[in-house]
């Protein structure tokens, strides 16, 4: 009796420490609103800067500032909105002035920072936003 009264006490404190660990490691959920705004992020061969609509549900502008591969110069990328899911993750494809760009990435939960690829022209890397 004593022996499984130990052990359903070990696996109820088991239970609540899995419980615990996953509580904890989820974070705080910002509201998708905070997203809003410019969001600036440097690569090794440019910038890019992304505008997010008030919602916070879209991407409404993507500036981009490159040196790479013989092109030099700064774009907006067209055509836009581009939707952001629920997750916080987006894929922005576009051609512009003839040059293929790819920009995915991924808003984190505390909507503090950003992170992902892009891919324009032939150059590829990551890319970091956080404020």
């Amino acid at each position: 009796m004593k022996r499984n009264c130990m052990i359903l006490t070990a696996s109820v404190l088991f239970g609540l420490l899995l419980l615990m660990t996953g509580c904890a490691s989820a974070g705080p959920k910002a509201p998708i609103e905070t997203r809003a705004g410019d969001w600036n992020a440097k690569t090794a061969f440019g910038e890019l800067t992304m505008t997010i609509n008030d919602t916070g549900t879209a991407i409404t502008k993507i500036h981009i500032n490159i040196n790479c591969n013989g092109i030099s110069g700064e774009a907006i990328l067209a055509p836009s909105p581009w939707s952001i899911d629920e997750n916080g993750a987006f894929t922005v494809e576009s051609k512009t002035g003839g040059i293929g760009s790819t920009i995915k990435g991924t808003f984190q939960g505390d909507a503090r920072k950003a992170t992902g690829t892009w891919e324009v022209h032939g150059c590829s890397g990551n890319w970091e936003a956080s404020r």
